[in-house]
């Protein structure tokens, strides 16, 4: 299980991200992989669980790995509307030897239901436009009403894909990106957080090897024009270094 959404006036009722894939976004888990998942719910607070939806039914969710779920506090009890955060690369054809193999899919990205997670239907419209990675990780709605989106890196032979953290205004509709604006920044982001407003907005991002991606802790005070850096690796490997830890490539927050 990779996330978790209550319904805010029904007792008990719960739906969950689920994915056979583990340990997201680790290194080996951001290449082209392979795992089934889906959105669950619960009516007895977590006791049972079912799907809510048959995988081969029209409107299904992809059996795909899902890494997030969120609900619409404003939306009808009767008909909650979700968002759930699907990992995927687009597809693409990947050559070796003088062959030719096609990998990917057209399942990752942001899918809305509004019937309480029955049906399902992806909404990618300016979400990472001519870039392949849709490995959509954490999503976070905000007071507001506006839903973020963050990606997290894809691994390709072409090196790691940016990512970054987007925002829709529009249930989902369309999307904005965010940042980090610095390419370095948004190959590997891996968390993201709200601070005292909208506007400031904390994420963690990875040190890869090869240095193509920055590590380290970062903000923006004015929701994403601009970022600073608050601390990178070699802040954190000094500090460790004090400590006798070695040091990790892994920034979580």
């Amino acid at each position: 299980m990779y996330g978790i959404a209550f319904d805010p006036d029904v007792q008990g009722k719960t739906w969950c991200a689920c994915s056979r894939l583990h340990d997201i976004p680790h290194w080996d888990f951001i290449r082209n992989v392979i795992g089934e998942g889906a959105v669950n719910i619960s009516t007895d607070g977590g006791k049972t669980w079912s799907l809510p939806y048959a995988y081969d039914a029209p409107g299904a969710l992809p059996k795909w790995t899902c890494c997030d779920v969120v609900v619409d506090p404003a939306s009808p009890v009767e008909g909650r509307t979700l968002y759930a955060a699907m990992y995927s690369i687009d597809p693409y054809t990947y050559e070796h030897d003088g062959i030719a193999e096609a990998r990917g899919n057209d399942y990752g990205g942001v899918w809305k239901s509004t019937d309480g997670g029955n049906t399902w239907q992806k909404k990618n419209t300016g979400l990472q436009t001519g870039n392949l990675n849709k490995h959509v990780y954490r999503l976070n709605l905000a007071p507001s009403g506006n839903l973020y989106a963050m990606i997290t890196g894809a691994n390709t032979t072409e090196g790691i894909l940016d990512g970054g953290i987007y925002v829709s205004s529009d249930g989902a509709e369309s999307w904005s990106f965010v940042g980090p604006h610095e390419s370095n920044l948004r190959k590997w982001v891996t968390s993201f957080t709200f601070g005292e407003s909208e506007q400031e907005i904390y994420c963690t991002t990875v040190t890869a090897w090869g240095n193509s991606s920055k590590g380290g802790l970062h903000r923006t005070l004015d929701g994403g024009r601009t970022w600073e850096t608050i601390f990178d690796d070699a802040a954190l490997k000094a500090c460790n270094a004090e400590d006798g830890v070695e040091m990790t490539y892994d920034h979580y927050m």
